[in-house]
C-alpha cells in the first residue's frame, strides 16, 4: 500500500517514515529558531551550550526524555545531508565536513591515516587552507598541501580545482543540501527514507488509470499481490473448504490459476487477445503475463489495452462467486458477452482527455470488432491511417 504506483502500491504514506520526518523537523527548528522557549530548554538540559549549531554537530546526546530521544533518533535524516556555506571559513572543517554541497573531502580517499597528520600540522578548518593571494575568477584558490604522496597530491589538486570559494566576514552557515532552497522539507525527508531499489515491473497502468472501472482496477491490483480470497489464501487464515477451482474442478484454486491458467480463464483471454489482435505466451504468473501487455498509448482506441485486463479478471471473479454463493453457472460464451459489454460501456462512457496522436489500421480493425463511440476525431485522424 505504501509503495509507489509503478512499484505495485497505492502511494499511501508509511507512518513510521512520516513520523521520523516530522521528528527531524523538530531538530531543524531547534537550529533555525534557537530562541524559542522549548528550544532553549532542550539546549540547556541536553546540549549544555547556547550554540544553535550544536544540535546538528554534537556526536552523542542520547539518554534523555522520550521526546528528546525521538528527536535525536530522527536527527540523522538532517545530518546525513548537511553542508556548510563558507563565509569566513572558521567553522566548517576542511577534511571532515561537507561544504558548498560537495562530498566530504576526506571520504574521497580510501586511506585516511594521513588526514589526521595534515590536520595536526595545518588546521581543522577551511580558512587555514585558503590562499588569500590567489584570485580565480573572483574566487579564492588553495594553498599547496604537502601530504607526502605525489599521487595523492595530484588527486587532491584535481579535486580542489572545482572547489574554489568566495570568503566573507560572515560566519559559516549550515544548509540542508537535499533541497534546492537549503531548508528542511518533510516531503523530501520522507522521499529520502523510502528510496530503495525501484521495482518498475508492475503493470500499474492497467489498474491505476483514469478511464477504467475503479473497482475492477482495484481488484486486479489486489489479485496481482495474491491477496484475493481464493482457496489457497483461505487456508492460510484458517478457513478450510473445497480446494479445487470451482470453474474447472481440476486443480487447486489460486489467483494465478483462477484468472489465467484455468481453462475457463484461458478461453476468455484467448477471445480478448483475438479481438485486440495480440498474441503472447501465457506465463504461469498473472503479473508476468500482464507486464508484457502492450501499452500503446498514442492511438485512438489505446484505452482498450488499458481497461480490458482488469474488466476480464473482474468478470471471471464475479462468475466464480456466482457459482459458489448462488449456484448459478454461466458458460464461457455468456461471460465473454458480459466482458465485451463491460469494456464497450467503459470505453464509450467518456471521451479521452487528450486527443489521440495516431489512427492506424489497428484502430480501424477495433472499430469493426467492437461497438465504439466516435468522439468526432475519426475524420481528422483518417489521413494518418492511409499513410499516403
Amino acid at each position: 500500500m505504501c509503495l509507489l504506483k509503478d512499484e505495485g502500491g497505492a502511494r499511501l504514506r508509511k507512518m513510521e517514515l512520516q513520523n521520523r520526518a516530522l521528528g527531524a523537523k523538530l531538530t531543524w527548528k531547534m537550529y533555525e529558531h534557537p530562541n524559542k522557549l522549548w528550544c532553549r530548554i532542550f539546549r540547556k538540559k541536553y546540549l549544555d551550550m547556547d550554540n544553535p549549531n550544536r544540535i546538528l554537530t554534537i556526536a552523542d546526546a542520547t539518554g534523555g526524555s522520550s521526546t528528546w530521544n525521538f528527536l535525536w533518533d530522527s536527527r540523522s535524516i538532517i545530518t546525513d545531508h548537511l553542508s556548510w556555506h563558507i563565509g569566513n571559513g572558521q567553522m566548517a572543517k576542511f577534511w571532515r565536513d561537507s561544504w558548498e554541497g560537495e562530498q566530504v573531502l576526506g571520504d574521497l580517499f580510501a586511506k585516511q591515516d594521513w588526514v589526521n597528520e595534515v590536520e595536526s600540522k595545518i588546521s581543522l578548518f577551511v580558512k587555514d587552507y585558503v590562499d588569500d593571494s590567489s584570485d580565480i575568477g573572483g574566487r579564492l584558490g588553495w594553498k599547496s598541501i604537502d601530504i607526502g604522496d605525489s599521487r595523492l597530491c595530484l588527486k587532491l589538486t584535481e579535486l580542489l580545482k572545482n572547489r574554489c570559494i568566495t570568503q566573507s566576514e560572515q560566519e559559516d552557515t549550515i544548509f540542508w543540501c537535499a533541497s534546492k532552497s537549503g531548508k528542511y522539507s518533510v516531503k523530501l525527508a520522507y522521499e529520502i527514507q523510502r528510496q530503495r531499489v525501484r521495482d518498475s515491473s508492475w503493470p500499474y497502468y492497467l489498474y491505476w488509470n483514469n478511464i477504467g472501472l475503479p473497482k475492477a482496477g482495484a481488484f486486479l491490483w489486489i489479485a496481482l499481490h495474491g491477496k484475493i480470497l481464493t482457496s489457497d489464501r483461505l487456508k492460510l487464515i484458517g478457513i478450510v473448504g473445497p480446494s479445487w477451482c470451482i470453474m474447472c474442478k481440476r486443480n487447486e484454486e489460486s489467483a494465478n490459476y483462477l484468472l489465467l491458467r484455468c481453462p475457463f480463464a484461458e478461453g476468455c483471454w484467448e477471445w480478448l487477445m483475438n479481438k485486440l489482435q495480440f498474441t503472447s505466451v501465457r506465463n504461469e504468473s498473472l503479473k508476468d503475463f500482464l507486464v508484457a501487455w502492450p501499452k500503446n498509448t498514442q492511438s485512438k482506441w489505446s484505452g482498450l489495452w488499458r481497461i480490458s485486463p482488469a474488466l476480464l479478471s473482474w468478470h471471471i471473479w464475479k462468475e466464480r462467486n456466482r457459482r459458489i454463493f448462488r449456484e448459478i453457472a454461466l458458460s464461457v460464451e455468456e461471460v465473454i458477452s458480459k466482458i465485451k459489454e463491460g469494456i464497450e460501456e467503459v470505453i464509450n462512457g467518456k471521451p479521452p482527455k487528450v486527443k489521440p496522436l495516431r489512427y492506424d489500421n489497428w484502430d480501424r480493425d477495433m472499430e469493426s470488432n467492437w461497438t465504439l463511440k466516435d468522439w468526432g476525431w475519426g475524420s481528422s485522424l483518417l489521413p494518418i491511417l492511409i499513410g499516403s
